[in-house]
């Protein structure tokens, strides 16, 4: 069993890198579940005590944001030992070597810097007017024995890059999002319920919410956290295993399963339909 809980974050205006520090913090401590998973770029908080002429401009935010990178990732290591959870942090605007900046999201666990995962395929604001660039590719991670994958809002509405997931071994999949308009919130939560189906497995979506004026990549957000299976023998006949019930809530939330992730794959044995074992059958045509 394992408890997994998806975090509805409430966007807000911390005053200081403390303020945002200790909403983490407080966070994490409410959190009942073992692996905590945190939505896109909920990590530009942080621009809140920039000046305006930084927060507000899409390209210096970008290296405003560099220089709390470290501060940002010890955060969250430092969570995780504390309170011995599995955290997917929010992902970040991150900056490599050769100067390109990708959307990164760390996983931190049990104090320790586990990995991370980059987003692969950009939204056209990402890389049209912010010149945000794909990442290196994915891989599965591990908590405690359990083999999740994270792919990063947009890049769950494209099946080969969670087959390939799948593939080599994810148990789960897990989305954080960050979705300004009610159509792109459904986009992505089409693309969790499809992959869910397609792979008979476990897809969990984290949103951003509320409104950030002092940063235009968030400047409004909305979207529910949800749990997604294929419909099927023992699973909920519409795939949803559980949602938000609000899609901006007044302050940050979260949304937890107790989860026996042996007991979800047995529909890809026992299943009405074998979408998983079938999925090689669409291409001997």
């Amino acid at each position: 069993m394992v408890s997994i809980a998806s975090c509805q974050y409430r966007v807000e205006k911390p005053s200081t890198l403390a303020d945002w520090a200790n909403k983490q913090a407080q966070l994490v401590a409410k959190a009942d579940g073992d692996l905590l998973l945190f939505p896109e770029y909920a990590s530009l908080e942080m621009l809140a005590w920039q000046p305006g002429r930084i927060a507000k401009s899409l390209s210096r935010c970008l290296n405003a944001m560099q220089q709390q990178r470290g501060l940002f990732v010890e955060t969250y290591r430092a969570l995780s030992g504390g309170f011995n959870k599995g955290i997917i942090a929010p992902s970040f605007p991150w900056q490599l070597d050769d100067g390109r900046v990708v959307n990164r999201a760390w996983y931190l666990e049990g104090g320790e810097v586990k990995g991370y995962s980059d987003k692969q395929i950009m939204t056209r604001f990402e890389h049209e007017r912010w010149q945000i660039s794909p990442g290196e590719p994915p891989s599965v991670l591990d908590f405690r024995g359990l083999k999740f994958a994270v792919q990063i809002c947009y890049d769950v509405e494209f099946p080969m890059l969670s087959r390939h997931l799948i593939d080599h071994g994810a148990e789960l999949i897990l989305v954080p999002s960050c979705t300004d308009t009610l159509a792109g919130f459904h986009r992505v939560r089409i693309g969790c319920q499809a992959r869910a189906l397609e792979n008979q497995t476990l897809v969990v979506q984290s949103p951003i919410v509320g409104e950030a004026p002092y940063a235009p990549a968030i400047f409004k957000n909305q979207g529910k956290a949800g749990f997604f299976t294929a419909p099927d023998y023992g699973l909920p006949d519409n795939g949803i295993l559980a949602e938000s019930q609000e899609l901006i809530p007044a302050s940050s939330q979260w949304l937890t399963q107790q989860l026996d992730i042996t007991a979800l794959a047995k529909v890809k044995e026992e299943g009405q339909v074998l979408n998983a074992a079938d999925w090689p059958k669409q291409f001997e045509r």
